[in-house]
C-alpha cells in the first residue's frame, strides 16, 4: 500500500467521522438563528407591550381627567339648575306682588260697548262694598291664550286694578256674599243666568300651583282653598278661612 492510497483511506475515514459531526453542527447554527429570530421577536413584543402600556396609563390617566371634568361640570350644571329656579321663583314673587291691589271675576259674558268698571261697581253692590268710579285704577278683560279653544268655552276675565289695598282687601273678603248671586243680579237679562266669581289675581306658575293644590285639596279632603296675597291656603272644615 502506497503512500497516497494511505492518504485517501485516511481521509475517507475522517468524513466519515466528521460527516455527522458537522451535520450536528449546522443543525445546532440554524437552531441558533432560529433562536436568534425568536429573541428578536420577543424584543419586538416587549417593545410593543411597553408601548401599549404606556398609551394604557396615557388613557386611564384622560379618563380620570374627563371624569373629573365631568364631575364639576355636573355640579356646576346644578348650580345654574338651582340658580336658574331661584331667579324664576324670585320674578314670579316681582310680578305677584305688582298684582297686589289685582282681583280677577269669572262668570261675566262680553257684551257689545261694555264697560267694566260698570260691572266692577255692580259687583260692589252686590256684596256689600261700595266702590266709587275713582276707587278703581284701571280694568279690562283678559287676553286668551288660545282663542280658538278659551273664545267657545267662557268668557275672558275681567282683571281690575283698585287705587288702594284696603279697598282690595273689603272686596275680596265680601266675595263669598257673590254665593246665591248669579249674572242676572248685575242686570245681564239677556244672558243665560251664569255665577259670578271673584279671585285674586295670580302669576301663571301661581295659577299652575294653585291647580294642583285643587287636586291636593279633592284627594286628601281639604274643606277649603284659598289665597292671600298669591300664597295659597288648603283648610279642613274645622279650620277658619282669614
Amino acid at each position: 500500500m502506497n503512500e497516497e492510497h494511505l492518504t485517501q483511506l485516511i481521509g475517507k475515514l475522517l468524513d466519515k467521522k466528521l460527516n455527522p459531526i458537522v451535520k450536528t453542527l449546522d443543525e445546532v447554527n440554524i437552531k441558533i438563528v432560529k433562536i436568534d429570530i425568536i429573541e428578536q421577536f420577543l424584543t419586538f413584543l416587549s417593545d410593543k407591550y411597553d408601548d401599549l402600556f404606556s398609551k394604557v396609563a396615557k388613557m386611564e390617566e384622560t379618563n380620570k381627567l374627563l371624569v373629573e371634568e365631568n364631575k364639576y361640570l355636573r355640579e356646576s350644571l346644578h348650580d345654574s339648575s338651582n340658580n336658574l329656579d331661584q331667579l324664576k321663583q324670585e320674578i314670579n314673587n316681582i310680578e305677584q306682588y305688582s298684582r297686589r291691589e289685582c282681583l280677577e271675576t269669572r262668570g261675566i259674558p262680553i257684551q257689545s260697548g261694555e264697560s267694566t268698571d260698570e260691572f266692577v261697581l255692580k259687583i260692589g253692590e252686590q256684596i256689600g262694598v261700595r266702590v266709587e268710579e275713582n276707587d278703581i285704577s284701571i280694568s279690562h278683560r283678559l287676553a286668551t291664550g288660545n282663542r280658538n279653544v278659551d273664545s267657545t268655552k267662557r268668557d275672558p276675565a275681567i282683571i281690575v286694578k283698585f287705587v288702594r289695598r284696603d279697598i282690595l282687601d273689603r272686596f275680596n273678603k265680601a266675595k263669598t256674599n257673590l254665593r246665591n248671586k248669579t249674572t242676572r243680579d248685575i242686570g245681564m237679562l239677556r244672558f243665560a243666568e251664569r255665577k259670578i266669581y271673584v279671585a285674586e289675581s295670580l302669576t301663571q306658575w301661581n295659577k299652575k300651583l294653585f291647580n294642583k293644590c285643587l287636586e291636593a285639596k279633592k284627594q286628601l279632603n281639604y274643606k277649603f282653598i284659598w289665597t292671600t296675597y298669591g300664597k295659597i291656603f288648603l283648610g279642613l272644615s274645622t279650620q277658619r278661612r282669614n
